[in-house]
């Protein structure tokens, strides 16, 4: 299975408080080989998640493009994982 990761921090405690970007992306990718997923990309935003408008993945989604080989995803389809 194809699998996308999506990583972020809410706040400056978060990153230093071993919730890191790298500590996020080291766990996704682990997890995705545990199951035998394909993560195919990875998306982050680097800056403080509550400076994105509406504070939530979808959000992140409308606001910044996804992938070339995710289009044709859907909001209603991310919608319904988040």
């Amino acid at each position: 299975m194809n699998v996308v990761g999506y990583i972020r921090v809410s706040t400056q405690g978060q990153a230093k408080d071993g919730y890191s970007l790298k500590y996020q992306e080291e766990e996704i990718q682990a997890y995705c080989e545990k199951h035998g997923w394909n993560l195919i990309h990875i998306s982050s935003y680097k800056k403080f998640f509550a400076e994105v408008d509406g504070k939530t993945a979808l959000a992140f989604w409308e606001r910044y493009p996804s992938p070339s080989y995710l289009e044709g995803v859907r909001i209603d389809e991310l919608t319904a994982f988040l």
